[in-house]
C-alpha cells in the first residue's frame, strides 16, 4: 500500500515510516467499515483482526522510539479513525496491557466513583441500579446511569415509566451517529442523566459490540466532560460475560463492580462467572467486586446460600433488600422507591448502600 498522510499525524514525532504504515491500514479498515455489512461481515473482522495485530507490531515500536506517547499522541492516531470502536478498544486494551493504565480521549475525575452492577437477567439489577442512582440525587451528587442491556429498560423508573430511545436505536433509524448528547439522553428523577446503549436488531448482531459502539460514542461526545457527574453507574446484563459486556470492567469505565444475586441457583452461577470474570482482569488494574447485594427473592435457605457463596469467594455481602411489595408498586407507576417514598424502610436500605460506595472513596 502507498504511503497515506493524514492532517493529525503528519506532526507527531515518530518515524514517517510508523505513521504512514499505520494510518495507511485505518484507511483500509475505514473503507471496509462502510461496505455492506451483511455480505462483508466475515471479511471486515478478519481485516480487523489483521489490523490489531499490525497495530501490535508498529506501535510498540514507536513508543520504544520515544516518538509516541500513550496519553497524547495515540489520541491523534484515533481521531483519523471513526466508527470502529471496537478497534478502539482493542488498541486500548493492548496499551493497558503492555504498557499500563492509561486515559485515551478523556480527563475524568479523579474522585469520581464509577460502579458496574452486574447479575443475571431479572434479578434485579435495574431495580438496585436506578434506586442507587435515586439515592445518589437526593445526596446532591450529579449522577449518570447507562444501562447496558438490549432491553434498555434500566432507566425507566427514573423517567416516570417513559421508555428512553438507545443509542442503537437512534443510529440504526437515523442512519448516522448523534451530534449531541441530548440526541440520546435525558434527565429523569433528581436530575439523573439516564442513557440506554440498546441492542441490534434480534437475530443480527452482537449486543457486546453495541455497548463498546456506545461507549466510543460517548467518549466522541465527550459526555464526562460535559456532565461531569460525581457518580456513574452501568447496569450490565451478567448472563454472559463476553468482551462487549465485560467493557465497563475492563476498560476502565467503571472502578468497581456490585454482583446482584438472590439465592436461586442460577443467580449464584451468573455471580460466580462474573467474579471470575472480574478476577481476570485484576492484574491489569481494572475494577475489582466491591460485594454482593442479596436481592431476595425468599427461596429456601436463601440467606444461608447467599452467605456460603460469600465465604467461598471472598465477596462480602454490602446490601441486602428484602421482598417488598413497596417496590413493585412505585415502579408500577414509573418510580423509585426513593422518589415514590423516601422514608420507608427499603429506601433506607439503598441510601445506606449508596453511603457504603461513597466512604469507600475516602
Amino acid at each position: 500500500m502507498g504511503k497515506v498522510h493524514f492532517p493529525c499525524i503528519k506532526n507527531l514525532s515518530c518515524r514517517n515510516r510508523i505513521c504512514t504504515d499505520f494510518s495507511g491500514w485505518i484507511l483500509l479498515w475505514w473503507q471496509f467499515k462502510n461496505a455492506s455489512a451483511f455480505l462483508l461481515r466475515d471479511a471486515r473482522h478478519a481485516l480487523h483482526d489483521i489490523l490489531l495485530l499490525r497495530i501490535s507490531a508498529i506501535l510498540p515500536e514507536a513508543i520504544s522510539d520515544g516518538g509516541l506517547t500513550p496519553t497524547t499522541d495515540i489520541d491523534l492516531l484515533l481521531a483519523t479513525y471513526r466508527g470502529g470502536s471496537h478497534l478502539t478498544s482493542d488498541i486500548r486494551t493492548f496499551f493497558r496491557k503492555e504498557k499500563g493504565p492509561f486515559s485515551l480521549g478523556g480527563n475524568w475525575e479523579k474522585d469520581m466513583l464509577k460502579v458496574a452492577i452486574y447479575g443475571k437477567g431479572g434479578i434485579g439489577k435495574s431495580t438496585v441500579t436506578s434506586n442507587l442512582a435515586a439515592a445518589f440525587a437526593t445526596m446532591g451528587k450529579r449522577v449518570i446511569q447507562i444501562g447496558c442491556d438490549p432491553k434498555a429498560d434500566s432507566t425507566i423508573n427514573l423517567l416516570e415509566g417513559k421508555p428512553l430511545r438507545p443509542v442503537m436505536n437512534y443510529m440504526r433509524e437515523e442512519d448516522e451517529e448523534p451530534e449531541k448528547l441530548e440526541d440520546i439522553s435525558k434527565e429523569g428523577f433528581g436530575g439523573v442523566l439516564c442513557i440506554e446503549t440498546g441492542g441490534p436488531t434480534p437475530g443480527l448482531g452482537c449486543a457486546g459490540r453495541g455497548i463498546i459502539a456506545t461507549f466510543q460514542l460517548l467518549e466522541d461526545l465527550r459526555l464526562f466532560e460535559t456532565y461531569k457527574p460525581d457518580v456513574v453507574l452501568y447496569d450490565v446484563l451478567g448472563d454472559v460475560v463476553c468482551g462487549g459486556f465485560a467493557a465497563p470492567i475492563r476498560e476502565g469505565y467503571a472502578e468497581k463492580v456490585l454482583i446482584v444475586t438472590s439465592g436461586e441457583k442460577m443467580a449464584l452461577y451468573a455471580a460466580n462467572n462474573i467474579s471470575s470474570a472480574v478476577r481476570n482482569f485484576e492484574d491489569r488494574s481494572y475494577a475489582r467486586v466491591f460485594g454482593i447485594v442479596l436481592n431476595h427473592r425468599n427461596v429456601e435457605n436463601e440467606v444461608q446460600k447467599v452467605q456460603a457463596f460469600s465465604k467461598e469467594s471472598g465477596i462480602p455481602i454490602v446490601g441486602e433488600i428484602p421482598r417488598s411489595n413497596e417496590i413493585i408498586r412505585y415502579e408500577d407507576q414509573g418510580q423509585t422507591v426513593i422518589e415514590g417514598n423516601s422514608e420507608s424502610e427499603i429506601s433506607g436500605r439503598f441510601y445506606d448502600l449508596a453511603k457504603k460506595l461513597l466512604e469507600s472513596e475516602e
